[in-house]
């Protein structure tokens, strides 16, 4: 793995890591690690915790008549192999000096099996193993899926929405999400719920019940319930 070999927005380094995009971007904050901005082939995902800095910097690139609709927060092969570290519990005793000083020796490792902290040396292939997996899942979950012409995530194959099938898994067992839609798969629920989670949907959430599901729990509830009117009697007319 080289400096230039690796490009994750932080939703999908947060993925990778199996953390939030927000602690990405909070190391990134507060100068922990180094992001930048760069053009991104995911055009509608959620741009978690970005927010402040994509505008700030959009507003100079307007004005200097360049387009801002594909940047996103970036980080590289060195911050992904750091922040896998901490992930890792290597460095979780160290202070933040003690630890600026190992992202400085992995960022000039380069190619580099191994970088020299203190007396000792430290192995990075045990590092790139691990985010070699998640790597790859990641790259599963973008073949298994394609983008429609409206720019949204469809399963491939059945042709359903990513984020519908996503969140129906949060309110619906896997069992019932399958009745719901015949033709998408366990494996494909799987996919659908873990591209969610590397790539966020923008703006309001699918609701995590279906309709009919959602119509069969009023009426269970006896929301559809009517009482029976009384019959009129001579007695009503006196």
């Amino acid at each position: 793995m080289t400096q230039s070999s690796l490009k994750l927005t932080t939703s999908e380094a947060g993925f990778v890591l199996n953390k939030s995009a927000t602690s990405v971007n909070r190391a990134i904050d507060r100068g922990e690690i180094q992001g930048r901005l760069a053009e991104v082939a995911q055009v509608k995902v959620a741009l978690t915790g970005e927010k402040k800095v994509l505008a700030k910097v959009g507003r100079k690139l307007r004005a200097k008549g360049r387009p801002t609709a594909r940047l996103a927060r970036v980080v590289g092969a060195a911050e992904m192999r750091y922040l896998m570290l901490l992930g890792l519990g290597h460095a979780e005793d160290l202070t933040p000096g003690g630890r600026r000083t190992i992202y400085r020796a992995i960022k000039g490792a380069g190619a580099e099996r191994t970088v020299r902290w203190k007396a000792t040396y430290l192995q990075l292939d045990p590092i790139d193993e691990a985010l070699q997996a998640r790597l790859k899942r990641l790259e599963e979950l973008k073949a298994a899926v394609d983008i429609s012409s409206n720019g949204d995530p469809v399963l491939r194959g059945p042709n359903i929405s990513v984020y519908r099938v996503a969140a129906l898994s949060k309110g619906e067992s896997i069992e019932e999400v399958l009745l719901d839609y015949p033709g998408v798969t366990r494996h494909q629920v799987a996919i659908a719920i873990d591209y969610a989670t590397a790539y966020p949907k923008p703006g309001r959430p699918y609701p995590t019940r279906s309709l009919k599901r959602m119509a069969g729990d009023l009426a269970d509830a006896g929301v559809f319930d009517v009482e029976p009117e009384e019959p009129v009697t001579p007695d009503d007319f006196r």
